[in-house]
């Protein structure tokens, strides 16, 4: 047995790998579904590694969104979650809306790529082409 400390819960781990990298694993769990995933991080060196790891944490501790999901994969999750938050025509409206006008213009971006940018020319084409209202 080794004289190394045991790492708290929500710590991570890291160590040496067989062919000599260093790696980092952490259990997250993902905000929007619920789902724990275990991330899993590689570099070169443990300084490395431990530096990536404390972003993962922080970002996860802030709510920052990592990974490939797109703005429709978001949207389903969370849609569902609303219909027992919300009255039912408020939840009626909100997946119409998402439905129509939110997921054909960005749902293929992913959410660490979706930028205020985006939002914006969305709404302008949805007021220009469409004639909808600005709010």
């Amino acid at each position: 047995m080794g004289n190394a400390a045991r790492r708290s819960s929500r710590e991570g781990s890291v160590y040496k790998t067989a062919e000599g990298r260093w790696r980092a694993e952490l259990n997250v769990k993902n905000n929007i579904t619920g789902e724990k995933v275990r991330k899993v991080l590689s570099a070169k060196t443990r300084v490395a590694v431990v530096a990536r790891l404390e972003a993962l944490k922080s970002d996860t501790a802030q709510g920052k969104v990592r990974g490939r999901m797109t703005v429709d994969q978001f949207f389903t999750p969370w849609l569902a979650a609303q219909r027992h938050q919300v009255r039912a025509s408020t939840w009626l409206e909100r997946e119409l809306h998402t439905r129509l006008y939110i997921r054909p213009a960005i749902g293929d971006v992913r959410l660490t790529d979706l930028r205020p940018l985006d939002v914006e020319a969305m709404t302008t084409r949805l007021v220009d082409e469409r004639g909808l209202s600005a709010r």
